[in-house]
């Protein structure tokens, strides 16, 4: 399961990033994959196969003017990559 706080992000990259290790080390997209790589995918995507739902919205109301937009940056630093998030206070 993913934390609230941080949205499906966390999730996303570890799918994105075994699939970079997957291409790295030479598998096809038809070749059977190890029972190890085929486990951590399976807790990879278990959130949705419990029918978890979450969206992502992408748009800024800024019909309250200019002086009321407040915006917050969040960036996590990982081995593997930067992240980073950018959300307004509603």
């Amino acid at each position: 399961m993913w934390n609230r706080a941080e949205g499906p992000v966390q999730l996303l990259y570890k799918a994105e990033f075994l699939v970079q290790s997957l291409c790295k080390q030479g598998f096809g997209w038809d070749e059977e994959l190890p029972e190890k790589i085929k486990k951590e995918w399976r807790v990879i995507q278990e959130p949705w196969n419990k029918g978890e739902k979450y969206s992502i919205s992408r748009k800024l109301d800024v019909s309250l003017g200019e002086d009321d937009i407040e915006l917050h940056a969040f960036v996590d630093v990982l081995k593997e990559a930067c992240i980073s998030r950018l959300s307004d206070k509603s």
